[in-house]
């Protein structure tokens, strides 16, 4: 098992090597002279700011259903394990209590930030 996966990386370095990434910029058509330093209009802020909170509310909804969902199978699992199991699934519940925690205060943060300037 480990010889298998001594060649496949051995292998993936050797591909990495032979065939070097290359980057082709093409012209996109935008010209950095079109656009005029000013000041920005009330409209731009008012749109930048319906956008941003539509994100964080999308981003928040995401969250507590795969949270929700995770919670549920590792419950399910917790109750159907053994001994053993059971102590594997505490493990994993500590880290799912961390990222739920995470996720918790990546979408709050910029959501009071977003609460302030509205």
């Amino acid at each position: 098992m480990r010889t298998n996966r001594f060649i496949i990386v051995i292998f993936i370095i050797m591909l990495i090597v032979i065939f070097p990434m290359t980057v082709k910029a093409s012209d996109t058509g935008i010209n950095p002279e079109d656009y005029a330093v000013g000041k920005i209009e009330q409209e731009d802020v008012g749109t930048l700011a319906t956008m941003t909170g539509n994100i964080l509310a999308t981003i928040r909804t995401i969250g507590v259903l795969a949270s929700v969902i995770v919670l549920s199978i590792i419950g399910v699992k917790y109750m159907f394990g053994s001994l053993q199991e059971k102590a594997d699934y505490k493990q994993d519940l500590f880290t799912y209590v961390f990222g739920c925690l995470l996720l918790m205060m990546a979408t709050t943060i910029p959501s009071i930030i977003y609460d302030m300037v509205n």
